[in-house]
């Protein structure tokens, strides 16, 4: 028991996967840029990037970078047929390279704070006996070596920290269901009964929990509208999304549910947000279903205005009216 008592005392450190990191924009979605703020008030909080994640995030990055130039030269050559000037749409000077530079940069203002855990042999025998076990992070035929190792790691870190691991990778949850929690065997890891070790699948969820002072009451921001100005955005969204632009759909509004955290600018918030549509309701020759848009803004409860709008994904189901099989699309990194 003096050793959970004990926990509380130790220094804290935050564990991003690499899904986690290219949800945040590489924290430059408004709640990753709220977690660095946060770091910097606080010098005591680490963040670790295992020698496994680091090899994994250089790969990602250097891949986003790559996507990022591509989809930019496809616009500009497209405004250049369609205008019928192949100078109209300007001369793209940004390299690949410097892509990669300035998302490395973003961490320059929390350095110190940043740790480099080298893999040790210990760490990589006990990965493999998860991987040959084909227990989580792993299943049966599901060899997960790169998630396994992670594990390790911040087992390793829980030994000096409080590590707080962030991830949405189903494998470490039960039945690859984040709604029923850890999986079963991490749950019962010494440094996670002790509360060494901390799972949460969005950043969202875990920066309250190392910084509740960061952390938002919904009924705070009641009056300042800022459902009304995220649900037309996530409207705007959807329209523009491919999802729309095949179906033509008639979309009505259930509902916003936000999440706020505060920035360090007082009447300025981080908001995540879930926004609710139904699709067609009531027009019975259409195909009808209901979508939520996923993303992230910053709400500035004196103007009454958000910016800095990012989406994640588009879910959607739609029946045909016949009662045939429903159809789920997921449309992930999506433009405004």
């Amino acid at each position: 028991m003096s050793e959970v008592r004990d926990s509380a005392s130790l220094p804290i450190c935050v564990v991003l996967d690499c899904n986690e990191w290219i949800r945040l924009k590489w924290l430059g979605s408004a709640v990753g840029l709220t977690f660095i703020s946060a770091m910097q008030s606080d010098p005591t909080i680490s963040m670790a990037i295992p020698e496994v994640l680091e090899s994994e995030l250089n790969k990602h990055r250097a891949e986003t970078a790559r996507a990022l130039l591509d989809r930019l030269h496809n616009v500009i050559d497209e405004i250049n047929v369609v205008g019928g000037d192949i100078t109209l749409g300007g001369v793209i000077t940004t390299t690949e390279e410097e892509i990669d530079v300035a998302i490395r940069e973003r961490l320059s203002a929390i350095r110190k704070q940043v740790l480099y855990p080298e893999m040790d042999v210990g760490e990589t025998r006990r990965a493999l006996q998860r991987v040959n076990a084909e227990t989580a992070p792993n299943g049966h035929k599901n060899q997960q070596m790169k998630d396994s190792l992670l594990w390790e790691a911040c087992l390793s870190l829980s030994a000096v920290y409080r590590v707080f691991f962030v991830t949405g990778d189903t494998g470490f949850y039960t039945n690859r269901d984040i709604r029923k929690g850890l999986a079963v065997n991490l749950a019962a890891e010494i440094p996670v009964q002790q509360g060494r070790l901390r799972v949460f699948s969005s950043l969202e969820e875990a920066v309250p929990a190392f910084a509740p002072e960061i952390a938002v009451d919904r009924g705070e921001l009641a009056s300042v509208g800022g459902r009304d100005l995220i649900a037309a955005r996530a409207q705007e969204a959807f329209r523009r999304s491919p999802v729309a632009t095949d179906l033509q759909p008639a979309i009505a509004l259930r509902g916003v549910v936000p999440q706020y955290l505060r920035t360090e600018v007082p009447h300025v918030f981080a908001v995540s947000f879930s926004a609710f549509f139904l699709i067609n309701n009531g027009i019975e020759d259409r195909p009808h279903g209901d979508a939520v848009v996923v993303g992230q803004c910053r709400l500035d409860a004196r103007e009454a205005s958000i910016d800095a709008v990012t989406l994640e994904a588009i879910h959607w189901t739609l029946s045909d009216p016949g009662g045939g099989m429903s159809k789920v699309r997921e449309v992930v990194d999506v433009s405004l």
